[in-house]
C-alpha cells in the first residue's frame, strides 16, 4: 500500500509541471487570451510533453526485471505509436469543441460526441490488443499493471482537459 502511494506521489510530481504548460514553439498564431493559451497548451501537451515523460513514468511504476523488460519494451513502443495517433485525433476533437464552446450547436455537439465515443472505443480496443500481447510476452499481472498505469495517465490528461474547458463557465 505504501509503495503504491509513493508511486502515486511520483506520478503527481512528474505531472504537476504540465498543469500550467505553454507551448514553446506553437505553429498557430499567438493566443490572444488565457482560454486560447490553455487550449494550445493542452494540445501541445498531448503531442509532446506527456509523451516525453510517459515512458519514464511507466518505467518507474512497472519496475520490470531484466527478462520482463526485454519482452515488454518492444511491445510498449508499438503500443505507444498507436496511442499517439489516438491522442492526435483526440486533440483535434478537443480543438473543434473548444472553437464551438460554449455556444456549440446541437448538431455539432452530437457529431463531436459520436466521434468521441468512437475514439474511446478505439482506445479500449488498443488496450485490449496490447494487454493480450503483453500477457503472452510477460504475464497477466504485468500486462494488467501496464494497462492500469496507462489508464491513470489518460485520467491525468482528462483532468487537464476538464480544467481548460469548464462545464460551468463564470457568469452563468
Amino acid at each position: 500500500m505504501l509503495k503504491q502511494i509513493g508511486r502515486s506521489v511520483f506520478i503527481a510530481l512528474l505531472a504537476t509541471p504540465f498543469l500550467v504548460v505553454r507551448p514553446a514553439n506553437a505553429q498557430e498564431s499567438a493566443p490572444t487570451n488565457d482560454r486560447e493559451m490553455n487550449i494550445q497548451a493542452y494540445v501541445e501537451l498531448l503531442k509532446t510533453d506527456v509523451d516525453g515523460k510517459r515512458e519514464a513514468i511507466v518505467k518507474e511504476i512497472m519496475q520490470l526485471d531484466e527478462s520482463e523488460a526485454r519482452a515488454f519494451w518492444p511491445i510498449y513502443k508499438e503500443y505507444d505509436a498507436e496511442r499517439a495517433k489516438l491522442d492526435s485525433t483526440e486533440a483535434q476533437l478537443f480543438q473543434e469543441y473548444a472553437k464551438a464552446y460554449p455556444t456549440v450547436s446541437n448538431e455539432k455537439a452530437d457529431e463531436l460526441m459520436t466521434r468521441t465515443f468512437a475514439l474511446e472505443a478505439q482506445r479500449v480496443e488498443l488496450e485490449k490488443k496490447y494487454y493480450y500481447k503483453l500477457k503472452s510476452a510477460t504475464s497477466a499481472a504485468t500486462a494488467a499493471k501496464f494497462i492500469e498505469v496507462e489508464q491513470q495517465l489518460e485520467d491525468v490528461a482528462g483532468l487537464r482537459a476538464a480544467s481548460v474547458l469548464s462545464a460551468n463557465p463564470p457568469g452563468k
